[in-house]
């Protein structure tokens, strides 16, 4: 016998109780090892609970923009947050070779409107649809660029082959090198190459994006 036990007969209390409290408490163990002890099938979560998110602020994009964010919920049928980032990023890809904003900060500086715009939604929320459907005008935009490319090549290989025979005469030439650096500042550079008619560059690898974005137009797009 232990001195808790001792000190409780002591108290007054006959073996008999303290036979029925040791009772008692052996009953209650298992119960309280189960609640602080989770089992297989019920594992701790690491993260808390995700909020259900607030409404997509339609009005704050101003009433053209809104308009065209409904307009296309109602097209789609997608989410309203995936409408806006599409519209967003549509817009905001067809402005930026025309514009840069001003900051109301550093005496007048400018930077481009370019923006980076990341969409993450379920499988058949309709991602896809959204931003073909918004993109349409930047499809037959490029569809007009490859019209014009195409008729510019034609004009732009028959003045590289020429260039590129006159300086292969010169080069063959026998007059001396400062008579032939003469006529070869004379020839001038070798004629540009018409720049891609590419506005949107589809999953591009880092390498692939640097080597081509010197081949495009200046305001080009990824995704």
């Amino acid at each position: 016998m232990d001195d808790r036990q001792t000190q409780w007969i002591d108290q007054g209390h006959g073996p008999d109780k303290l036979l029925a409290y040791g009772n008692l408490m052996k009953s209650a163990q298992p119960h309280r090892e189960a609640e602080q002890t989770p089992t297989a099938h019920e594992p701790v979560p690491l993260v808390r609970p995700v909020p259900a998110a607030d409404p997509y602020p339609v009005n704050g994009l101003g009433s053209q923009l809104a308009a065209v964010v409904r307009a296309l919920n109602d097209v789609v049928q997608s989410p309203f947050a995936m409408c806006a980032n599409s519209v967003l990023a549509t817009i905001t890809l067809a402005a930026q070779g025309q514009i840069n904003v001003e900051l109301p900060i550093g005496a007048g500086s400018t930077r481009p409107v370019s923006g980076f715009f990341i969409t993450v939604g379920r499988s058949g929320e309709r991602k896809s649809a959204s931003d073909e459907h918004i993109g349409k005008a930047l499809k037959s935009r490029e569809a007009e660029l490859r019209q014009i490319h195409d008729a510019e090549m034609k004009i732009w290989r028959n003045e590289h082959d020429a260039w590129e025979a006159a300086r292969k005469a010169i080069l063959a030439g026998k007059q001396d090198k400062l008579a032939k650096e003469a006529d070869l500042r004379a020839l001038g550079d070798e004629p540009d190459k018409p720049l891609a008619p590419i506005i949107i560059m589809e999953e591009p690898t880092v390498e692939g994006l640097c080597s081509r974005r010197k081949a495009v137009n200046s305001s080009a797009g990824t995704r």
